[in-house]
């Protein structure tokens, strides 16, 4: 399949000068090598520097660094703006790697590492939210700020179990691990996987479910769907899909947000569609009592990807609080 839309370039190799997209709107994109393996990234330089921190955007599951395409050009205007595609996702390479949300924390943090160097804003989308959570608890050094535009994750929903509790739950599952792990690898098995691939990845289906993610269904345009669409036809593709579902639900207590958050020092923003469908919007309440640094701002006529359906509104709302964190930290 050849992609239409000039939001898909040839990004350079990460040892070439930087290049500018045929996208301005995304800025300049390389490839960098990340454990051997390529990762996409995008940078735009602040229009009009003002000292403020850098930001680092983070998408979701299935999607890439363009689905900022609406946001990367008007936040860059007072700070330099980071986004990259998560390993197995966009024109990240599609490997079969251990993916979890802790292995994509060690990407942000290393990519951070490798290219920013200084305390960062991470804005994160649906799974990109909980990457900048687990990259921000595990690695504090690189986070001034955090920005969730919704934040999915279960362990808010319940009440913590009694120690004896978890003990017990934790003997119980260890005896059903070998049987779990034999469903696990059979239903992620080739002869599963590779159909359901084949199954789910054309335009016309891709297409319904991006729309059922969006309150107006108008936003979900061609060059949004080269964006989600093309990456499944990419080498490798079945093979990745095969390894997130074996790994990606493997994450330690400590890193969920129950026990995470109200460890968090930094000042956080929490963003939610009234009219998501995929992350209920009654988690938002839930997810900002576990610590009183977050403000939570619910949007109206907004789905499951506020900052590409209602770019305008997220960008001023994410300005003004950008504002008020360099200047609380003496930086405007």
């Amino acid at each position: 399949m050849v992609a239409s839309s000039s939001l898909v370039t040839q990004a350079q190799d990460s040892s070439a000068p930087l290049a500018q997209s045929s996208q301005p709107r995304l800025g300049f994109q390389r490839n960098w090598r990340w454990r051997g393996w390529r990762v996409r990234y995008s940078f735009r330089r602040a229009a009009k520097p003002q000292g403020k921190p850098p930001v680092i955007l983070v998408h979701g599951f299935g999607a890439a660094l363009g689905h900022w395409r609406n946001n990367i050009e008007a936040l860059s205007q007072g700070q330099d703006v980071y986004a990259l595609d998560l390993l197995g996702f966009g024109n990240s390479e599609k490997a079969a790697a251990p993916y979890s949300p802790l292995f994509w924390a060690d990407q942000l943090h290393d990519f951070w590492q490798s290219f920013v160097g200084r305390p960062a804003v991470l804005v994160g989308n649906s799974l990109g939210s909980v990457t900048c959570m687990m990259a921000a608890a595990r690695y504090p050094q690189i986070s001034l700020g955090l920005v969730w535009i919704n934040l999915p994750d279960s362990s808010v929903l319940g009440p913590e179990l009694p120690a004896i509790a978890q003990r017990t739950q934790r003997g119980i599952f260890a005896l059903m691990r070998p049987g779990v792990r034999l469903v696990r690898y059979g239903l992620t098995s080739p002869l599963v996987i590779n159909p359901l691939l084949t199954a789910i990845r054309p335009r016309r289906i891709l297409t319904y479910w991006a729309k059922k993610a969006y309150y107006n269904p108008a936003v979900v345009d061609d060059e949004l769907m080269d964006v989600l669409g093309l990456p499944p036809y990419d080498r490798g593709a079945r093979q990745a899909l095969r390894a997130m579902t074996r790994f990606v639900a493997n994450v330690p207590n400590a890193y969920r947000a129950r026990q995470a958050l109200p460890k968090l020092t930094v000042p956080m923003l929490l963003l939610w569609g009234k009219q998501d469908t995929f992350v209920p919007p009654m988690i938002g309440p839930k997810v900002a009592a576990l610590n009183p640094r977050i403000r939570l701002v619910e949007l109206d006529q907004a789905g499951h990807c506020p900052q590409d359906e209602c770019p305008e509104v997220v960008n001023g709302l994410l300005l003004e609080w950008l504002g008020q964190l360099a200047a609380s930290d003496g930086q405007a």
